[in-house]
Order: structure tokens, then sequence, then C-alpha cells
């Protein structure tokens, strides 16, 4: 489980410090200049604008397969594409249920293999394509975040128990600070990351805590911090 609960000001640190200490903000605001609001992986011009952007975001994608794992996403786009969520989805809106038919999803992308490839296209890289797909359902899911919140797991149903959890977090969020609007559709603004979605930032926020081990200071190591001046 996710473990204490993710209050609105160690959210709004874990993507301050995100936004400042790596450059996978400019990246993918680079590839959405690409492929505009909606990835559509029908065309091959934006399948290599996804895997290099993968590569961007460290997921080691053998540069000499790239054409060949280009070909083999358009097969499964078209399959998969029905069940996809819009891609102005929210987790938040979504109910538990309706998240448990993306296990097989996300494992059909994850078991991704061209001939005389390496490895797989793997959990961390069929995350990360389903975020990209939809950003406003689906978050980034590295191995160190598997470890600590699924038990290392790897399958699909594993990471809709994730999904599950970072809708939990929301829930909370939205129940604590109305303010933030129906949805949490004023969190991005209010935590000053506009054009985000709030299942971006919850993810930002375990990776920055999880896979960076950045703790977010408590109130009294703030209040000396500010009596500093």
């Amino acid at each position: 489980m996710s473990g204490e609960r993710v209050s609105l000001g160690k959210l709004a640190f874990g993507c301050h410090i995100y936004d400042a200490m790596t450059d996978y903000g400019r990246s993918l605001r680079s590839f959405r200049d690409k492929v505009g609001e909606k990835l559509d992986l029908a065309d091959g011009r934006q399948r290599l604008a996804l895997l290099d952007w993968l590569n961007a975001w460290t997921c080691r994608i053998d540069l000499t397969m790239l054409e060949q794992l280009s070909e083999d996403l358009a097969p499964w786009y078209k399959w998969a594409r029905s069940t996809l969520p819009s891609s102005d989805a929210r987790l938040l809106d979504l109910a538990p249920t309706d998240l448990d038919v993306f296990a097989s999803l996300f494992d059909s992308l994850s078991a991704i293999r061209p001939p005389r490839a390496r490895r797989r296209f793997g959990p961390t890289a069929a995350s990360k394509t389903l975020f990209a797909l939809c950003p406003g359902v689906f978050v980034p899911w590295d191995r160190l975040i598997r470890e600590e919140l699924v038990d290392g797991k790897e399958s699909g149903t594993a990471y809709v128990s994730f999904l599950k959890q970072m809708r939990d977090d929301l829930r909370l969020l939205a129940e604590g600070w109305p303010e933030l609007g129906d949805g949490l559709s004023n969190l991005p603004d209010t935590i000053s990351r506009p054009g985000t979605t709030a299942a971006q930032l919850i993810g930002e926020y375990y990776w920055v805590t999880i896979t960076r081990k950045a703790e977010a200071p408590n109130t009294d190591r703030l209040k000396k911090w500010l009596a500093w001046g």
C-alpha cells in the first residue's frame, strides 16, 4: 500500500523538486509539441516519437530495434484503442472496477518483443506508453516504485493495483481540499504546474520520494527555515 497519506503540501514539495531536479518535464513538453495533445499510435512518425521520448525517460530501448518495435506497436494499438480511456479522462473519475480492464492492455503491451530483441518492451515502458496515451488516468511506474508499493510485481494486475492506490491518494486530496475543484481540476495551477494532470503529479511525487528518496520537510523544519529569512 502507499503508506502515509499524501498531503497537499507534500505533493507540492515533491512536484516542485521533480521539475527542478530533472529534465523530464521539458522532454515531455517537447514530445507533446511533436505529437499534439492526443497521441495516435496508428501514425508511424508518432510511434517513433514515442520511442525517442521513452528513451529520454530512461527506458533504455535498443536503438537498433526502433523500427521493428514501432511496427509491433501498430497492431497492439489497433487492438487496444477501443478499450483505452479517452485522452481527457481522469483517474479520479473512474471506479476501481473500471481499472481492472487495463490489466490485459498492460500485459500485452509489456510483452511486445521484436525478433532478435534482447528484451521485451517491459513494465516501465508499458506504463509510460499508457501515460503518454492518457496522462489523466495512467501513472508512470518504475522498478523502485514497484518494489516499494507492489512487492516488485510486474504484471498488469499489479499495475492496476498501483493505479488504485494512486486513485485512493487523489481521492483523499479531493476530500481534504475541496478548493482544488471537481476531480482536482485546479490542482495543477494550485501548485504552479499548469499543463499537467493530477495523475501525473501523484506519479511525480512517488518518483521523488521513492525513486530519489527525497523526503518532504515537516512543519517544524519549514518554520525553522522561514525564520532564518
